[in-house]
């Protein structure tokens, strides 16, 4: 049969939604959240609807095996360092170039347009959120497959346990989002359910991921060990994946320390981190949240966009310490694209600037610079300020990536007080910032760290 190729991605306007009148959008509501329950339950792996056995294991995932509706499914699961707010951000049904498929699994998922939004986050459900989806799928073994998907999250709780949950499952919408195969050759792939569970780990610090897939590709000229490669191999590597794609979160996420803060390469003779030597040969480097030296293996080199049209790039180097250490709840709000901060504004709600980790009786506003604001992280890289933006002159030699809503305001005395407390008052900030340059910037971040040992005493 003749057709005509698609060019994807198809541009704006391809498909035409009609308005949706009040009850059938309750119906499509009802359906994601009984399929959002319906995936929490069969990814249990005890008391569940689905019986599960193990069946291998691959870098730190398990395989196991079940059967649903007398067919195959398999269940994969690991535990990763984060919260749940982290992996909701993750996960969050944004705009199209936001959607968490087409960042992150670009190679195969090569196309993702927005039918319908039937429910978005509020005040008390800031994860939930309804909408109805068109995707389409290249693989290497078949030809290009699509699917319309009606995709649900919000937060759950499985036997006490809190977590987060999102399902995809296809849906029959033909006057909206009709079968491309006789024109263009798209095959209509039925997804019958999967999705990803997170619950909060009895391990401190750390999260369950699971997840589950249960898919039609309608291949049914396709080998056998080429179904063996796209059920196992292929959906193992993406659950590995999650780790590396929390941690790329977190430093898109967070401020990077200006140069003139870096912790001079000289003075460190040993890792930060391993506490290994470091050698005549050994290269040094230094992590740009924490400013610390560390060596090769204790590092690991990450692409930032620079921008919030994404145009450009930089490479940072980052120690594994500031990669895996999650950010605070507050910080991940529901996406609204990446936003370069040029200027910030340091809003107090009840926070002694002085100490930020005490309760203040009064509430005080401060606009600072784009290298203030940089060097209040030096006080403490670990539990950073979190800024306002706001339409400012930029300085394009420190760029401070930051995303979601533009305002961030988080108070710090609920923070835990940090374990070796190196908070600089703006009296310091401004010796650092505006010392002459023959004073050693070693000499005044010792004399900091001395003055606030004696303050916290």
């Amino acid at each position: 049969m003749k057709y005509k190729k698609l060019k994807l991605p198809v541009p704006p306007g391809f498909f035409r939604c009609p308005p949706l009148d009040e009850k059938a959008r309750v119906a499509y509501t009802q359906q994601g959240q009984r399929a959002l329950e319906e995936l929490v339950d069969k990814t249990q792996l005890h008391g569940g609807s689905i019986t599960w056995s193990f069946d291998h294991s691959a870098r730190g995932v398990s395989v196991y095996r079940g059967v649903d509706a007398s067919v195959p499914v398999f269940l994969r699961m690991t535990e990763i360092r984060g919260t749940l707010a982290e992996a909701a951000h993750l996960m969050s049904i944004g705009s199209d170039n936001q959607d968490y498929c087409a960042s992150y699994q670009a190679d195969t998922i090569v196309d993702v347009q927005t039918l319908y939004v039937l429910a978005e986050p509020t005040i008390k459900r800031p994860h939930h959120s309804t909408v109805v989806k068109w995707q389409a799928l290249e693989t290497k073994f078949m030809s290009t497959r699509d699917v319309c998907i009606l995709q649900c999250q919000d937060d759950v709780m499985v036997q006490g346990t809190p977590g987060f949950a999102r399902c995809v499952q296809s849906v029959d919408m033909q006057f909206a989002c009709p079968d491309l195969e006789r024109p263009f050759g798209l095959v209509r792939a039925q997804v019958i359910l999967g999705g990803d569970v997170f619950l909060k780990s009895p391990r401190p610090g750390y999260i369950t991921v699971f997840r589950l897939s249960h898919i039609d590709l309608r291949s049914g000229g396709l080998p056998a060990w080429a179904h063996g490669f796209l059920g196992k191999s292929h959906l193992t590597k993406d659950v590995q994946a999650v780790d590396m794609q929390l941690r790329q979160q977190r430093i898109n996420h967070s401020a990077f320390l200006p140069m003139k803060a870096l912790v001079p390469l000289h003075t460190r003779t040993h890792c930060a981190l391993c506490r290994n030597k470091f050698s005549a040969l050994a290269t040094k480097t230094h992590c740009r949240k924490c400013g610390e030296v560390v060596c090769d293996k204790c590092h690991q080199m990450w692409q930032v966009s620079d921008g919030p049209a994404a145009l450009r790039s930089q490479t940072y180097c980052v120690c594994t310490t500031c990669s895996s250490m999650p950010l605070p709840d507050a910080m991940m709000l529901p996406p609204t694209g990446v936003l370069l901060v040029e200027t910030v504004s340091v809003r107090s709600m009840g926070i002694n600037l002085e100490d930020p980790f005490a309760k203040s009786e009064t509430q005080s506003n401060r606009t600072l610079s784009i290298l203030e604001a940089d060097d209040l992280l030096l006080s403490n890289p670990r539990f950073p300020f979190y800024f306002q933006s706001s339409q400012c002159g930029s300085d394009d030699d420190i760029p401070i990536m930051m995303s979601g809503h533009t305002d961030y305001i988080v108070d710090l005395a609920e923070l835990p007080r940090p374990a070796s407390p190196r908070h600089i008052l703006f009296e310091q900030l401004d010796c650092v910032l505006h010392r002459p340059d023959a004073q050693d910037n070693d000499e005044i971040l010792s004399n900091v760290a001395d003055a606030d040992d004696e303050a916290w005493k």
